[in-house]
């Protein structure tokens, strides 16, 4: 009988970082830096959640200012509910990243009711050797 020798790299918790975007961001088309993810970081997840919509015909990207829609393309923000990064390119296809900055591109238009959060779900790499005090 052959043994499989097992890797294991430690356990770790999921880190989430949160970013609430509100009517008052549809003022311009500019990147809004929103989270700053550290180095080494594994991206899990990340999604745009719409608690309040707004009734005006509005978008949001997400990425970072090199590649503004590099997460998620523009996406109405006319509804509520979750718009979930699904690509695994756009994830960084499970390999540890260089820190970066997700932020957010809106465009302009008139919104009074809007309430949105932009949710990544990520993990440091070599972080369970770390003691934390």
């Amino acid at each position: 009988m052959a043994l499989t020798t097992v890797n294991f790299e430690g356990r770790q918790s999921s880190l989430f970082a949160v970013a609430k975007i509100t009517s008052a961001d549809f003022t311009t088309t500019a990147f809004i830096p929103l989270i700053k993810l550290p180095a080494n970081h594994i991206k899990l997840q990340a999604y745009l959640g719409v608690k309040t919509a707004s009734g005006a015909a509005l978008t949001l990207s997400l990425g970072t200012s090199g590649a503004p829609t590099g997460l998620l393309a523009a996406t109405s923000v006319a509804a509520t509910g979750k718009t979930a990064v699904s690509a695994a390119a756009a994830l960084g296809n499970g390999a540890p990243q260089a820190g970066e900055v997700i932020g957010a591109t809106p465009s302009t238009g008139t919104s009074t009711l809007l309430e949105a959060y932009v949710v990544i779900e990520y993990i440091v790499f070599g972080r369970q050797q770390v003691t934390e005090s």
